[in-house]
């Protein structure tokens, strides 16, 4: 326990030439606290343990998403270091989006719905990129992109839900007042059951 509250402060106080000192000579290395050295965007640290193969636990990724630390991140990434289920509700939870994007560019596996998460958490600009620009599908809370988002960002999830259930947008739309949404999937209903009604027509008349 010495040896870890020893360990905390050193890298708590910034005292980098200290733990660069120990980590050579293999001193109370398993006592590492990563968290302050990530804080910190210290990747030469990092660096340095990996070179004397001092065991860094995936749990360094919480901390990278905490402090939004993107450079940290993409090295990690790149020199393919602890790479398995990474605890993303962290980058969500946290906000920063080019981590997000990163991920999505690596294909990296996601622990959480992304999409359900950002939606759940009112990350709409998260909910907004990932719908435009990535073929990740999920459940979309509607709940709260109808009661805090805009008809805007509404369209894009109504698009992206193909089997949404209408009867739970209408009563979402008319209990936080929402008629302009109301509206909109009027129209659509309507376009979708004239569309329909035409398919059913032309087939009878082929008939």
């Amino acid at each position: 326990m010495f040896y870890k509250k020893f360990c905390d402060k050193v890298t708590y106080n910034k005292c980098y030439n200290i733990l660069k000192w120990m980590i050579k000579n293999n001193i109370y290395t398993e006592y590492i606290c990563f968290e302050h050295i990530v804080r910190d965007g210290r990747i030469d640290i990092l660096i340095l343990c990996v070179e004397h193969n001092i065991k860094i636990y995936i749990n360094i990724y919480k901390y990278v998403f905490i402090y939004n630390k993107y450079e940290i991140f993409k090295w990690l990434v790149e020199e393919k270091k602890f790479i398995g289920k990474i605890p993303f509700k962290y980058i969500i939870l946290h906000g920063n989006l080019d981590i997000l994007k990163f991920a999505i560019d690596n294909d990296l596996i996601f622990d959480v719905d992304i999409i359900y998460y950002t939606s759940l958490n009112k990350k709409f600009d998260f909910l907004k990129w990932i719908i435009e620009n990535s073929n990740i599908t999920g459940k979309i809370s509607f709940e709260n992109v109808i009661k805090y988002g805009n008809i805007e960002l509404f369209k894009l999830c109504y698009v992206k839900s193909p089997d949404v259930n209408v009867d739970d947008i209408y009563y979402l739309a008319a209990v936080n007042d929402h008629r302009d949404i109301i509206r909109w999937v009027d129209k659509k209903q309507n376009l979708k059951s004239n569309m329909n009604e035409a398919k059913t027509n032309s087939c009878c008349v082929v008939c």
